[in-house]
């Protein structure tokens, strides 16, 4: 049995697979936008100078902004996940001591490091009272 908390095989190739489905799409929107583009520039020189020719060049001046905007936010973003040096791929968990829940009963918990990398876990819940304890398969 696998430790959780481990990345396991089937996991890195959900992540993967997901890396792939991702690149597919930024080439999708790449080509979307470059063929926007495209087809400004080929409206704009089809109806030769007329006085529509300026509403087309400012609709391109928009995309093209838009475009450049939409990528740098992006670079930026993936800079400052790279600068943290993780993925976000799991729930952090808090450090405060978990002595109530949202209802008001008392929480117990035998040991937190072997409730987490548990596989299986007993919850007894009372009226007053929830008991936490990892079992072994």
């Amino acid at each position: 049995m696998e430790q959780p908390g481990k990345n396991s095989k089937r996991r890195e190739q959900e992540i993967e697979r997901s890396g792939i489905v991702r690149f597919v799409l930024h080439v999708i929107i790449g080509i979307a936008g470059w063929t926007a583009f495209g087809y400004f520039w080929f409206t704009v020189i089809r109806r030769g100078v007329g006085s529509k020719v300026p509403v087309s060049i400012v609709a391109m001046a928009v995309f093209m902004i838009l475009l450049v905007a939409l990528t740098s936010i992006w670079v930026k973003h993936n800079i400052r996940i790279s600068k943290r040096n993780r993925r976000r791929s799991a729930v952090a968990i808090s450090k405060q001591p978990y002595t109530l829940d949202k209802v008001g009963a008392e929480v117990e918990i035998e040991d937190i490091e072997a409730l987490k990398n548990s596989a299986l876990i007993e919850i007894t819940v009372t009226e007053s009272k929830k008991v936490f304890k990892s079992l072994t398969v």
